[in-house]
């Protein structure tokens, strides 16, 4: 069954995004990707497969894994940021074979960076997050992407080739911003280190700077918009469904309609629920509770839908029974119990890029009132 994960703590709120672009390389929102995006399954025996969604190359791993997107798709040497914009936040990790990054510059003065986050280990991965280094195979052995993106095994011969540039196990990440004022094309470069500072290689990243770079131009409910891209708000533009009514809107059904900027074209929508259920391992005795995953189907654009009517605050609900003979009853009794006044519906937008001739996938919530 295919699934996607939706962080539980924010399901109440709008939801905000982390776009992957290579295995060294992510980005945030405005900025835009030309990867295609991947697709997560979770198989029967508690693995998950990661299917690239243009090339349908796939891994399988031993949990659910973010890096597994970024190990199975090709490196990119394109991205896209929107101008006048001051989110366009460009995310580096360092890979096994390689110590830190240095020297971020562009090649003209119009496109601006600022360093915004530095994290940097000079010793062993065991102190530092080895999310972004590799993969657990369902053979239960590691697999990584050096940084010129050759996947391979961690092994004792490999670890040796990695110890050649990176005797210390040194990890860094960094997040650097990008500006530009006008749009066009423009070049950001840095430099690789090794652990003795030598430069093993320079990457380069072409950027390309739009007035709009999001796919979806705005998307209604009820003929009011819940989505406006941010050129559109520079416009005068507003998100209208929820005006007047904090974050929440109070109809309980209406037509869904995507609007594109050019360039882009719907693949498919689809319209998502998620319910809260026991966590594993609850016992009549002690139980929280969790979100399961999004249960997603297809809906044609313009199509009537009702919105998820679940109150998502009993996620929070939790209760534990211990045998006392003091307390009342022989058991002392710790619950909470938790009621709210929102849901959340999911609309996920798959969509292909004709100038990058690629897939990408965008996901948007719209909130409605619970009395």
């Amino acid at each position: 069954m295919k699934r996607a994960y939706v962080n539980p703590r924010r399901v109440i709120l709008l939801s905000a995004f982390a776009l992957s672009l290579s295995a060294a390389v992510s980005v945030n929102c405005p900025m835009g990707y030309v990867k295609a995006y991947v697709e997560e399954t979770r198989n029967p025996n508690g693995t998950y497969t990661y299917t690239d969604s243009d090339t349908n190359e796939s891994v399988t791993t031993m949990i659910r894994d973010g890096y597994a997107g970024t190990y199975i798709g090709k490196e990119e040497a394109v991205c896209e940021i929107e101008t006048k914009s001051y989110y366009n936040v460009l995310t580096l990790y360092t890979t096994l074979d390689v110590a830190k990054f240095a020297n971020f510059r562009t090649n003209n003065g119009k496109l601006k960076t600022k360093l915004m986050y530095k994290h940097e280990s000079n010793y062993s991965l065991d102190n530092a997050d080895t999310s972004s280094c590799w993969i657990i195979g369902t053979d239960g052995k590691r697999y990584y992407k050096d940084i010129y993106g050759n996947r391979k095994q961690y092994n004792a011969s490999t670890e040796q080739e990695i110890l050649k540039t990176n005797k210390y196990k040194a990890h860094g990440s960094y997040k650097i911003r990008l500006y530009a004022k006008k749009a066009g094309k423009y070049e950001f470069s840095y430099d690789v280190l090794d652990h003795n500072g030598n430069v093993i290689t320079t990457k380069t990243v072409k950027i390309v700077a739009k007035e709009d770079n999001d796919p979806i131009k705005e998307a209604t409910f009820a003929g009011k918009r819940f989505y406006v891209s941010n050129a559109g708000k520079q416009k005068g533009l507003r998100n209208d469904l929820y005006e007047g009514k904090g974050l929440y809107n109070t109809k309980k059904s209406g037509k869904v309609r995507i609007t594109m900027n050019k360039g882009y074209k719907i693949k498919k929508i689809e319209v998502g629920y998620q319910h809260v259920e026991r966590s594993n391992g609850s016992t009549e005795d002690k139980w929280s509770n969790k979100f399961a995953d999004v249960a997603w189907r297809t809906i044609k654009n313009g199509k009537k839908i009702r919105l998820n009517k679940e109150d998502a605050y009993p996620y929070f609900d939790s209760y534990e029974r211990k045998a006392n003979t003091k307390a009342p009853g022989g058991y002392d009794i710790y619950s909470d119990e938790n009621h709210g006044q929102g849901s959340t519906t999911y609309i996920r937008v798959t969509y292909y890029d004709k100038k990058t001739k690629t897939t990408g996938r965008k996901q948007l919530s719209i909130n409605r009132h619970i009395k």
